[in-house]
């Protein structure tokens, strides 16, 4: 069975010390990996705008085995915070899968 076109989850605004370093589809093939780190030494908020199709939003390591820190989506908005210098390995997942 095909899978349903999906919206791929976007930042609404990126701050100038946050950058998108890596995006491509999950181990799993259950949604998306998104990898963003803070440059500068602020931090900083990363709002991603997610599809209604998409599923879960949460912290995972870079072999995406482990899930380490959810965040929630209200309204079709992802709030994510970034300490100075940090590195996150995101995973947004289908809804379904």
């Amino acid at each position: 069975m095909a899978r349903p076109a999906v919206v791929l989850p976007l930042p609404e605004e990126l701050p100038g010390n946050l950058v998108i370093s890596g995006y491509k589809m999950a181990e799993d093939g259950g949604g998306i990996v998104l990898r963003v780190y803070e440059a500068f030494g602020q931090a900083g908020v990363l709002n991603l705008r997610i599809g209604a199709e998409s599923g879960p939003v949460y912290e995972t390591d870079t072999a995406e085995r482990e899930r380490l820190e959810d965040y929630p989506v209200n309204e079709g908005m992802c709030r994510i915070p970034l300490r100075s210098h940090e590195i996150k390995t995101l995973y947004i997942g289908w809804y379904g899968h």
